[in-house]
């Protein structure tokens, strides 16, 4: 009776054993792991905000903190938004066991005033990626005036204003003319002037055609459109579209002048 009561406690002691020493170990491995996590890691930081004046460059300073075996060189990627606005940034790469790094900013002289944001990514082996997110504020430039401060006053007015009619010639093209009259601001650099003429659905009529006589205008005055009719045209009602396109502010500004205009057949 012993002997078999003993052969139970021991069957019963190997059960245990065997289904409690891989539990333990795998215990024992997490416990190892836990101790090592972030030993490699690199952790950046870097002040959130920078100002830097347009056709200046800054420099700006990246922290980093280093896990006790992070030895390794730390590679920096940088993202700007708005891209190719006129802010650029850039960073060498970090040498082993290097707590610090340098961001350089760079702001082109024609850069808009505005808020640009900049995210920079720390890379190294054996590391997870750590970010960066630093905001650069371009201030606006000194002395520098905004369009609303600019003389950009743009007015076109056209002679006829409504209306304008062309009888065909049974032999030759016949002509009808169009006075445009522009009046610039100072700012303005120039004004380009171009015509078409267009059905009801917008598309060009065969036989009608309409040119300025003047590609472009640096100052207040007039300029000429001279429709031409061909014998052949289809008669019917059109529009002769006028435009006008002033340059030197932003934004743009552009005028559409739209004229009715009838092609009647030769008489």
């Amino acid at each position: 009776m012993k002997k078999l009561l003993g052969f139970f406690v021991c069957a019963c002691v190997g059960m245990v054993l065997l289904f409690a020493g891989p539990t333990g170990c795998t215990k024992s491995k997490d416990k190892d792991k836990d101790k090592t996590a972030g030993k490699k890691d690199v952790k950046l930081t870097a002040e959130a905000k920078a100002t830097v004046k347009p056709g200046e460059s800054h420099d700006h300073k990246l922290k980093l903190e280093r896990g006790a075996e992070a030895t390794n060189e730390v590679t920096f990627v940088i993202l700007v938004t708005p891209a190719d606005m006129g802010v650029t940034a850039k960073a060498d790469k970090a040498a082993k066991d290097a707590k610090e790094g340098t961001l350089k900013i760079d702001v082109a002289k024609d850069a808009e005033a505005k808020d640009y944001t900049v995210k920079v990514t720390a890379k190294s082996t054996d590391s997870t990626e750590s970010n960066a997110t630093v905001t650069v504020t371009v201030p606006k430039k000194e002395g520098s005036v905004t369009p609303k401060d600019k003389d950009m006053k743009f007015a076109v007015k056209a002679d006829p204003d409504e209306k304008l009619k062309i009888t065909q010639d049974k032999k030759d093209a016949a002509k009808g003319t169009v006075k445009v009259s522009l009046t610039m601001g100072a700012d303005l650099k120039k004004a380009t002037v171009s015509a078409k003429v267009t059905d009801k659905d917008g598309k060009d009529v065969k036989g009608v055609m309409a040119k300025a006589d003047v590609d472009s205008m640096k100052e207040t005055g007039d300029a000429k459109v001279t429709v031409e009719v061909a014998a052949d045209a289809m008669p019917g009602d059109y529009d002769l579209i006028i435009t006008t396109v002033a340059e030197g502010g932003m934004p743009v500004a552009s005028v559409d002048t739209k004229i009715k205009l009838t092609v009647e057949k030769a008489k």
